[in-house]
């Protein structure tokens, strides 16, 4: 049995998952400061363990929310371009009737205008930006509220991503990673997570999948 024939919900992070990371990316990601620090990661996978996750507060200053708005513009100049076998993908899993969703801690405006243009937004149910319910992943909140909203069994629902903090945030949410190495971590730190599953990129998930 294919990994299409296990899960009904599959969720995608955008940023290096989908869509190829470029030298903004890069900047982005060693700089902005509104990710958690991997020193707050044990704190919090261990307040999750009393369930407490919850009332762990985002804080946003004055100065990242600037930050994060110019770096969003700039990534979206750059004009991203898709990982091989993304549409493919996509495409698969929509013609058998699969739910799709994208999660991102991108900008929800900047996200959605590249998928846009590239010509993949149709593919997915809906977008949702950690940034705009104030927890970014390794926070498993978005993953969460995806399966709700899909009213989905945590069992079916697979999340695929690029980076350390998407394989922690499945592992808060208690649903199973496909971990790609086509992005900003490189397979030896995403092995080291331990994720369901691990690709090069997204055309070697493609052949998994069927």
């Amino acid at each position: 049995m294919g990994i299409i024939d296990k899960y009904d919900l599959f969720i995608f992070d955008w940023d290096g998952t989908l869509a190829e990371i470029k030298l903004m990316n890069k900047i982005n990601e060693k700089l902005n400061f509104l990710w958690l620090k991997k020193k707050e990661r044990s704190r919090m996978e261990a307040l999750y363990s009393r369930h407490e996750i919850r009332k762990l507060e985002y804080r946003e200053q004055r100065e990242t929310k600037e930050y994060k708005s110019i770096v969003d513009f700039l990534m979206l100049m750059a004009r991203p371009k898709l990982q091989p076998g993304t549409i493919e993908t996509l495409k698969l899993l929509r013609g058998r009737h699969k739910k799709v969703v994208l999660f991102t801690n991108g900008a929800y405006w900047r996200v959605a205008k590249e998928a846009k243009n590239l010509g993949v937004m149709r593919y997915f149910d809906f977008l949702l930006s950690a940034q705009d319910i104030k927890y970014v992943k390794p926070n498993p909140l978005g993953l969460n509220m995806i399966v709700d909203r899909e009213h989905e069994s945590r069992q079916k629902t697979l999340y695929i991503g690029d980076m350390i903090d998407d394989v922690l945030a499945a592992r808060l949410a208690h649903v199973d990673c496909a971990a790609v190495t086509c992005g900003f971590d490189g397979e030896k730190e995403l092995r080291s997570e331990k994720p369901k599953y691990l690709f090069r990129d997204i055309g070697e998930l493609r052949d998994a999948l069927s």
